[in-house]
């Protein structure tokens, strides 16, 4: 489980259900998000872990009826860390 709070578009918090599979190392969060009263939007987030030293998360949404991806990230431990 993950959760959020946004304050800037409108407000809201946000909870993330999700699962792990151990063959992939795959975090996958599904959930609904209402930033503006009556309007949910489908949201997907996909987190990966790469190695001990680096991750990947993209996010996704239904816009249309179909899954878009609205950003992608990548993140590496810097030396000494």
């Amino acid at each position: 489980m993950s959760s959020s709070i946004n304050n800037h578009i409108g407000s809201n918090i946000d909870v993330q259900l999700g699962n792990y599979n151990p063959n992939t190392s795959v975090f996958t969060y599904e959930w609904e998000s209402e930033l503006r009263p009556g309007f949910k939007i489908k949201k997907q987030r996909v987190l990966q872990i790469v190695d001990d030293s680096h991750y990947t998360e993209t996010f996704y949404e239904e816009q249309n009826d179909t899954k878009k991806i609205t950003r992608s990230l990548e993140y590496s431990r810097t030396a000494g860390n």
